[in-house]
């Protein structure tokens, strides 16, 4: 299967206690960045609380819907 190539610059930043990867897009996708929190257990995720600069949650969405 033949897709399209996506160039980003990936980043990393330390925000209470984890390390969010942060993926900030070239060419096409310029201006888009996608902020990546991993959680090891679900409690952890359910009580987070994202920071001020992420403006919209896409998880389990449909990226090409939010953008």
């Amino acid at each position: 299967m033949e897709g399209e190539v996506v160039h980003k610059i990936r980043y990393y930043y330390p925000y209470e206690n984890q390390i969010a990867e942060m993926d900030v897009f070239q060419g096409e996708l310029e201006g888009l960045v996608l902020i990546d929190f991993e959680f090891e257990i679900m409690e952890k995720k359910d009580s987070f609380k994202s920071p001020d600069f992420c403006l919209v949650e896409v998880t389990q969405e449909n990226l090409l819907q939010v953008v």
